[in-house]
């Protein structure tokens, strides 16, 4: 999903000689969840229980130095 050049970035050289490296701060998140819901009384005969469930994911790059 990254390799270094996304936390060290390439290296910029101005006009006056100075070399300029950005740092980025990557984030990575990942989430999921479920759940199964009791059925009413008159459900009883299937035994089978409606489900729910959901996931998400979250990158986020940050610039922290140069």
């Amino acid at each position: 999903m990254i390799d270094v050049n996304t936390i060290v970035g390439e290296p910029v050289e101005t006009k006056d000689g100075k070399v300029i490296i950005p740092i980025s701060k990557v984030s990575m998140g990942f989430v999921s969840g479920g759940s199964e819901f009791k059925q009413s009384d008159s459900d009883k005969n299937n035994s089978s229980y409606p489900f729910g469930g959901g996931s998400g994911a979250g990158v986020s790059v940050q610039p922290i130095a140069f």
